[in-house]
């Protein structure tokens, strides 16, 4: 536990639940192992992710608020109701990977810092090797389109975009 310090507190919103701050965020790139991460780390019970969105989650499941890239000016109010005592928490993790390259998150972030989450935030930036990366990513990419019956994309025929790799040969790049 000596990466999570006692959470940052905040006056509750509502009711007499409290509403906290994470105390860690993952800053790491998409096919990183931001997601194993925000496994190992909920499965000892260490963490908990946002709370309660989309309604019925379970508390604490979900790793990915995109607060200071896509929901910032939805308030900060917003993002502090993500991580809630419910369910038993006590402290928590924002893990959105795209932070890491969104121009706006870190602006985003000081701009709403209360001067004590400063001091007690932790934030970890996953890295991957770019060409294991891009495999990867091109691999989920396929899978999606395969699993949702896609022979188009916003690229054009999938056929096109997906290119075959010979032995010896750099692919072509369409």
């Amino acid at each position: 536990h000596v990466l999570l310090r006692a959470p940052m507190s905040l006056q509750p919103t509502s009711g007499s639940v409290h509403h906290h701050l994470p105390d860690l965020l993952l800053i790491g790139v998409q096919k990183a192992a931001t997601t194993s991460v925000f496994q190992v780390l909920k499965e000892a019970d260490l963490i908990c992710g946002q709370c309660c969105q989309p309604a019925g989650t379970p508390p604490g499941q979900l790793k990915e608020p995109h607060f200071f890239d896509v929901k910032f000016g939805e308030g900060v109010e917003s993002y502090r109701g993500n991580y809630s005592e419910e369910g038993g928490c006590t402290h928590w993790l924002d893990a959105s990977p795209s932070y890491m390259w969104d121009w706006d998150s870190p602006t985003h972030m000081v701009s709403m810092m209360p001067p004590k989450w400063v001091k007690t935030v932790k934030m970890v930036a996953l890295l991957r090797e770019p060409i294991s990366r891009d495999i990867s990513m091109y691999n989920m990419q396929k899978r999606y389109w395969l699993e949702h019956g896609g022979a188009t994309t916003r690229l054009g025929p999938i056929k096109s975009i997906l290119c075959r790799y010979e032995h010896g040969n750099f692919p072509p790049s369409r």
